[in-house]
């Protein structure tokens, strides 16, 4: 798969990096706060892929857009929770019809609810063709991870997020176009 690629060939040059801030992100997403930071994990893969800038911690704690970030991701998680009381197998539908709610937060074209309106029409048209793409990256990894007894975590996490972050950038088109389709604005 060609998004794994790009993404092993980006992280791999500054791996030290990327294993530093993995670590970092790993230990916020222990203390239960690490969802919160996911649009600045997919900044910094962004501007890894397209500056070829190394990324750095501080990058991780980028605040100016947070508000944002956050009530994205809060009204995304709420409602795939809203999917396992109702019925355990709508939690996974919902998590990939919404798969996409961070990352339209982190580029900051639209207001958070209408992120994830947006992320919701494209999953909609396109379930099959994400899941399959999403579930492929994110096995091809953990199978990796398996095989280094868990230590291929510090590079599979950003090599996962960076590949997402390469297909999200491919399907921005159809994103864009399901979301106008259906009226949402763009901020100005």
């Amino acid at each position: 798969m060609t998004y794994l690629k790009t993404a092993w060939d980006i992280v791999i040059p500054h791996a030290w990096n990327w294993i530093v801030v993995t670590v970092f992100y790993m230990y916020l997403l222990t203390v239960g706060i690490g969802l919160l930071f996911f649009p600045n994990m997919v900044r910094i893969a962004r501007r890894a892929a397209e500056e070829g800038k190394p990324p750095s911690v501080s990058d991780l704690f980028y605040f100016d857009r947070f508000a944002d970030d956050a009530l994205a991701v809060i009204v995304q998680k709420i409602l795939i929770m809203a999917g396992l009381c109702l019925c355990l197998v709508g939690s996974p539908i919902l998590g990939i019809l919404l798969y996409w709610t961070m990352h339209l937060a982190a580029d900051d074209i639209y207001e958070p609810l209408d992120c994830v309106k947006a992320a919701f029409l494209y999953g909609k048209s396109n379930f099959l063709h994400l899941a399959v793409n999403v579930a492929v990256i994110h096995l091809v990894v953990y199978a990796a991870v398996f095989f280094t007894c868990g230590l291929g975590i510090l590079l599979g996490l950003p090599v996962i997020t960076v590949a997402l972050e390469r297909f999200y950038r491919s399907e921005t088109p159809r994103i864009f176009a399901a979301a106008d389709a259906a009226g949402i604005r763009r901020k100005a």
